[in-house]
Formats: C-alpha cells, sequence, structure tokens
C-alpha cells in the first residue's frame, strides 16, 4: 500500500467527504472556505481556516468529535485549586491531562514557572508532555486576561487541546482551543470537560460537535 504524503487536499465536491488523503491532515477547500481536516486516535477534526469564494463546491459542517468520555469534575477543581497556589505568588502554573487507557490522568509535570510563563523540564518522548491529550496552564490575576499568546500560538504546535485558565482569584474562566500542527479552532470547555459551576466558559465558536 502507498502511504499517504503528509498533506492531503480534497475539494468537497459533495457534502459527505472520503477518506482522509494525509497522514498528517488534510486541506478541505469549499464553497466559502478552506477547512483543516485530521483525526488521531481520540479525536476527529474538520473546521474553517479561511475564507474563499468557489462556485460548484459545497461547505461542510464543521466538526469536533472526541472519542473519550468528558474530565471528570474533580481533575478540574484540582486544577483551578493548585492554579489559585500559584497566583497567590504570581506564577503561571502548567497540567497535563493523560488518557491510561481506561480513565483520565491529572498530571503535574517538574516545570519552570515565572509571572508570564511556565515550561516542563521534561519534554522527551513518553513524557507527560508527549502523552498530554490536553495541556492547561494559568494565569495570575496582575491584570493578565485569559488569552493564548504569541508564545503559546509558537509552543502549541501538537494535534491536541489547549487551555488557557486566568482570573483564578476572583472569578475563574477557562478558554478552550483545539490545536492541529499550527491551526486552531476554539471550541467551548463544555464539550470536553465536566464544568465546575463557578467557571465560566468563555468561547467563540457555535458549530456543532460530539463527544464519544
Amino acid at each position: 500500500m502507498t502511504p499517504k504524503p503528509p498533506v492531503g487536499y480534497t475539494f468537497a465536491t459533495d457534502l459527505e467527504l472520503g477518506p482522509l488523503t494525509g497522514a498528517l491532515f488534510e486541506y478541505v477547500v469549499g464553497s466559502s472556505f478552506v477547512y483543516l481536516r485530521a483525526e488521531r486516535d481520540v479525536m476527529l477534526v474538520l473546521f474553517p481556516i479561511s475564507e474563499c469564494e468557489i462556485r460548484g463546491l459545497k461547505d461542510p459542517e464543521p466538526q469536533f468529535k472526541f472519542l473519550l468520555p468528558p474530565v471528570p469534575l474533580r481533575h478540574l477543581i484540582a486544577i483551578l485549586n493548585q492554579s489559585r497556589e500559584a497566583a497567590r505568588r504570581k506564577l503561571e502554573k502548567l497540567f497535563y491531562l493523560c488518557w491510561d487507557g481506561s480513565a483520565w490522568a491529572l498530571e503535574i509535570p517538574d516545570q519552570t514557572q515565572t509571572e508570564f510563563s511556565c515550561e516542563p523540564l521534561d519534554s522527551s518522548e513518553d513524557s507527560p508532555h508527549d502523552r498530554a491529550i490536553i495541556e492547561i496552564h494559568s494565569h495570575h490575576e496582575m491584570e493578565m486576561e485569559t488569552f493564548f499568546s504569541d508564545e503559546d500560538d509558537s509552543d502549541e504546535q501538537g494535534f491536541r487541546l489547549y487551555a488557557v485558565l486566568g482570573h483564578v482569584l476572583s472569578n475563574p474562566e477557562i478558554r478552550l482551543r483545539l490545536g492541529c500542527h499550527g491551526y486552531y479552532w476554539y471550541i467551548p470547555a463544555g464539550w470536553v470537560f465536566d464544568m465546575p459551576a463557578d467557571l465560566k466558559d468563555l468561547h467563540d465558536s457555535t458549530a456543532e460537535g460530539a463527544r464519544g
């Protein structure tokens, strides 16, 4: 069997797409948008990345299909509590959520922490950084909004979910995005997490999603 190229290309002549044509991801050219389409063991995604206008093509519905159960409430509460401890010292903090085959595991790596950054000490193969499905970092209260910085964009180049927590000492917020090889799609945190009642979900996506 001929191996797939890293990146594939498809014209959406029908709303039903065929098999994925790229090993990493596929560009799907529609009538109004160019989409990114990719799949891995725990999720399938299709989302717009650029506007276009091409007559005769179709625009498939954006899709986020999560094949794992939601992250349990206890993990997000633990992350919030530890983020608050770090915020009281004016530090950011990094967390990983990994799937062990039957349950979610929260892993807090050895890390360097500063007022404006947090980085793992180990990012080698089979480290928590390598195995993580969801990567979360927190901001503290020093007028830091709940956003992804340009540095985050540069660092977050994997195919996984990324979240940032903000205002954790006063009015905690979370912003979640899917990252796929340098492309990003902001999605509701409720698609992935069992949410605490006091955590505000910031998102700017109205597309339909699903979790398996």
